[in-house]
């Protein structure tokens, strides 16, 4: 074949095998071919560099094979872990569809003139909304208006949304203390009781976490302040301090971990010999082994992906899906040492 100095078009592949452009054209518009033209026109295309025409598959089909991850520009409102992210991108990619990340100032989400070019001009077939806490109550509305089918990360809702199973997650570190023989347990969380700006899952944790220590009849304890502390270390020390304190703490997250683990340290208690700790997803911060409930966020983003896409390809909204979190032990965790 004769080195063409253009972009390859279908034609040049209908020409190089000796078949009609019409044959070449359902294989990559997805129409009705055996399986042997498929395959030949498919490696013919990857021999010649053929790159399909992304704007006129997508005056064909109506699709343009984009899907946009919507996120606000509050750092502190669409956080998303480097997994979740991979999740997505795999499940995308295996799907041959592109992730646009887009950004707005909630407080202009009504003017269109501040919307994401992507929301304005369609340029997506759906969106996966990124909004851990405070997402404007008119979002939903603004989508539905889009005429965009929306997946919700992270978010408490019935429908539509994949987020991790924090009840459980809460209920799985009380069952690793008690196991393991614990009975005076404490759970902390230095923002439960006083940020106006509370994730569902401090909640959620907390509550799973002393529903099932209730239900194994063992002495409980709320180690979280009712304001915010200026040296989060030194409350927690005063508290260990006390007569009588918890052999067992279970901590929403890796910062009261790390200040707890400090504030052992504060006041001679080893840890896991004199005190066992347990969190939520805690590895990362405190850069060694500890036992802790996690969950598989990469299976989150793809959950998240694969449900937009069905979505896009005309399923019905489905009820929302929880990632069930898993305890990985790390050493932080002992028997108290009454029950040694």
């Amino acid at each position: 074949m004769p080195v063409i100095d253009r972009p390859i078009a279908q034609s040049d592949i209908a020409a190089h095998l000796g078949i009609g452009q019409k044959t070449v054209s359902r294989v990559f518009g997805g129409g009705p071919v055996s399986a042997a033209t498929r395959t030949r026109v498919l490696e013919a295309a990857k021999e010649l560099g053929y790159r399909p025409n992304a704007g006129a598959r997508a005056m064909r089909t109506g699709r343009t094979g984009t899907i946009v991850l919507l996120q606000s520009t509050r750092e502190s409102a669409s956080s998303l872990p480097g997994p979740v992210l991979a999740g997505i991108g795999s499940a995308l990619a295996a799907a041959d569809a592109n992730l646009l990340v887009a950004q707005f100032d909630d407080e202009r989400l009504l003017d269109a003139t501040h919307m994401p070019k992507a929301l304005r001009e369609l340029t997506c077939d759906g969106v996966l909304v990124n909004y851990d806490t405070g997402a404007p109550e008119r979002l939903p509305a603004v989508l539905r208006t889009a005429g965009l089918p929306a997946v919700w990360l992270n978010s408490l809702r019935l429908q539509a949304a994949v987020r991790p199973d924090d009840l459980a997650a809460g209920a799985v570190l009380a069952r690793h203390l008690i196991t393991v023989g614990h009975r005076r347990l404490a759970w902390a969380d230095l923002h439960v009781h006083w940020t106006p700006m509370n994730h569902y899952s401090r909640s959620h944790r907390r509550d799973g976490f002393l529903a099932e220590a209730r239900a194994a009849g063992v002495q409980i304890e709320d180690c979280s302040p009712a304001w915010e502390q200026a040296d989060p270390v030194a409350w927690f020390a005063a508290r260990l301090a006390l007569p009588d304190p918890p052999t067992a703490i279970a901590c929403y997250g890796e910062l009261e971990f790390l200040a707890l683990l400090r504030a052992a340290q504060r006041v001679g208690r080893r840890v896991p010999e004199d005190l066992s700790l347990a969190g939520v997803q805690c590895g990362l911060l405190i850069g060694a082994p500890v036992d802790q409930a996690v969950f598989d966020l990469q299976v989150l983003g793809r959950e998240a992906a694969a449900m937009l896409l069905a979505m896009i390809a005309g399923r019905s909204r489905p009820r929302t899906r929880l990632i069930p979190p898993v305890i990985q032990p790390g050493g932080s965790v002992a028997p108290p040492a009454s029950a040694i």
